[in-house]
């Protein structure tokens, strides 16, 4: 009886013992993750950057670490990092608009302007009254010289947005636009994004 108990006390524990130490484990990076994003909204972005190289060292297909990490380089300028860390969040599954539109920024940022388009496009494919969204694209449209699809984004930016500062600054750019048409129509009409 005791040999048979004992062999039952072996079992409970043996199967209980990896749930716990998984819970333990799942606990542990959920409390490093917060605290990374409790220093990141603190804006210690170093230190909420070793919270999250730490949660992904502990789990690489954490994507909301990568997400968070991501946002952290950001603010660092560290854009090419950041577009590292968000396209492996995307890779693992994360589909959210921000994630999309800040890569785009970062893109936009290191002069890939067509790969910013195309961050920005998929932003406004998931949400596409988010007005900010078309702002920024048109601004890389622009910087890439094709003059009539930011055109196009800054009118609707005009017919989305309430925000008045986000419609004065379309306004201004649109008259940019406008100007370059006067001084040299052919830029306008001409789409050189290469």
């Amino acid at each position: 009886m005791i040999k048979n108990f004992s062999i039952f006390i072996f079992i409970v524990i043996n199967l209980l013992l990896p749930f716990n130490t998984s819970q333990l484990k799942a606990d542990d990076l959920n409390r490093i993750f917060n605290e990374g994003r409790e220093k990141l909204t603190e804006k210690d972005y170093d230190e909420a950057l070793k919270k999250f190289d730490k949660v992904i060292q502990k789990d690489p297909e954490y994507w909301q670490a990568y997400h968070n990490r991501g946002l952290s380089k950001q603010k660092l300028k560290d854009f090419e990092g950041s577009i590292i860390d968000f396209t492996k969040a995307i890779e693992l599954g994360c589909n959210r608009t921000e994630v999309f539109e800040i890569r785009g920024k970062c893109y936009d940022q290191i002069g890939q302007f067509r790969l910013a388009v195309a961050d920005f496009s998929k932003a406004i494919e998931l949400e596409p009254n988010r007005h900010f969204n078309y702002y920024h694209r048109a601004n890389s449209f622009r910087k890439g010289k094709q003059y009539l699809a930011a055109r196009e984004d800054y009118r609707k930016v005009l017919a989305l947005s309430s925000n008045q500062k986000l419609i004065d600054l379309a306004i201004t750019r649109l008259q940019d636009i406008e100007n370059l048409d006067d001084q040299s129509p052919s830029v306008a009409t001409t789409d050189t994004y290469t």
